[in-house]
């Protein structure tokens, strides 16, 4: 039986719920990380384990303070999936559920990254900045007036000096 394209349903309804839920999930880690997140300027990134400069890990590993993850490979570690880590950078697109080091913010959204799970990009904070929501605001700053083209349509506030 061949089935004709008219027997299909619609994909772009569930891609955008699909995006959108990953927003909603993405957000929700961002909180979480922030108010567990540390109050001190971003500082250089510190070494890795033996020097490394980045580290494939299990899910479930520890993520050492001062890096990111900036990859996903969900048949990595015998189908557990794996994680790329990275000291943080000004400028790195992260995975969601990555760590927020002190001083960074997060500015953009993209559903895609890290193989779906989604990604957000950090920067070390400065005035002018768009900020996305759930991105901890750095001691010395303060959110500003809020426009919803912010963070790829989710929305933000532009940072200003406290």
């Amino acid at each position: 039986m061949q089935i004709s394209s008219s027997q299909l349903a619609p994909r772009k309804p569930a891609g955008r719920l699909r995006r959108r839920v990953a927003a909603l999930f993405g957000t929700a880690a961002l909180i979480v990380t922030a108010a567990f997140a540390g109050a001190a300027p971003a500082a250089a990134a510190p070494a890795g384990p033996a020097g490394a400069t980045f580290v494939w890990s299990c899910s479930g590993s520890p993520i050492p303070a001062g890096w990111v993850l900036i990859n996903y490979n969900p048949q990595g570690c015998s189908g557990a999936g794996a994680w790329l880590q990275v000291p943080a950078q000004d400028g790195l697109w992260t995975c969601g559920g990555s760590p927020i080091p002190p001083g960074y913010v997060i500015i953009g959204f993209n559903t895609n990254g890290c193989a779906g799970v989604g990604t957000w990009f950090q920067m070390i904070a400065r005035p002018g900045l768009a900020i996305c929501p759930g991105s901890p605001v750095p001691p010395g700053f303060r959110p500003g007036n809020w426009a919803a083209h912010f963070c790829n349509g989710l929305g933000g506030w532009n940072l200003l000096r406290a």
